[in-house]
């Protein structure tokens, strides 16, 4: 087997993985949070939230670089870790405060999800430069979305599982924004994009 020949194997393995993990993991979060939504109608954000990511997971269109290992697993860790939350807590504020948090944050996901289409992926690689909807005002607004969304899901659901689930997911998010960008980087649209798009999540924060 030629060196090209494996890495395309590779490439090809770690995009099954993903697919299998991602559903996997989605059916249990069903599972846990699905028989709490009559009593508590705001644990449906994550689920779907998370549907969207399944949904264009399975439908997103190949790489045009190579994966770098490092990267695919900073994003499938992100990805999954929020997978993993549990129902449970009293609430710290009320349920249509976090609806709202959860709603923003939803809408978010959406429409950056709809602004990339087949470009999505979970890990760092050049699927086509999108640079219009919401990408025209931050590099990340679809991280902006999760970030929220998991914010309204801790409001109502706050215990030391949730929050320690959540704090490593977002350090895995903020490293893999910078492996993203440098990847991307190396394509001239997106290096300009970077001198127009100062911000990757919050205008004028961050």
């Amino acid at each position: 087997m030629t060196q090209s020949n494996a890495a395309s194997l590779d490439q090809r393995l770690m995009d099954i993985s993903e697919k299998v993990l991602c559903v996997a993991l989605f059916a249990s979060l069903v599972m846990r949070l699905g028989p709490t939504l009559l009593s508590n109608p705001v644990n449906g954000f994550p689920i779907l939230s998370d549907a969207l990511i399944v949904t264009f997971i399975l439908s997103r269109r190949p790489s045009g670089t190579p994966l770098r290992l490092q990267g695919w697993a900073l994003a499938l860790c992100a990805t999954l870790l929020p997978l993993l939350i549990r129902p449970g807590g009293h609430a710290l504020v009320a349920p249509l405060a976090a609806a709202v948090v959860g709603l923003t944050g939803l809408s978010v996901n959406l429409w950056s999800k709809l602004t990339l289409r087949r470009s999505f992926g979970l890990a760092p690689a050049n699927r086509g430069v999108v640079q219009s909807g919401p990408y025209s005002l931050v590099r990340h607004p679809m991280y902006l979305g999760y970030i929220l969304t998991e914010v309204s899901f801790l409001l109502n659901n706050p215990n030391i599982w949730n929050v320690s689930v959540f704090a490593i997911a977002l350090g895995c998010q903020v490293a893999r924004m910078r492996a993203e960008e440098q990847v991307l980087s190396l394509d001239s649209d997106y290096a300009a994009m970077l001198t127009r798009v100062r911000f990757r999540l919050v205008p004028g924060l961050f």
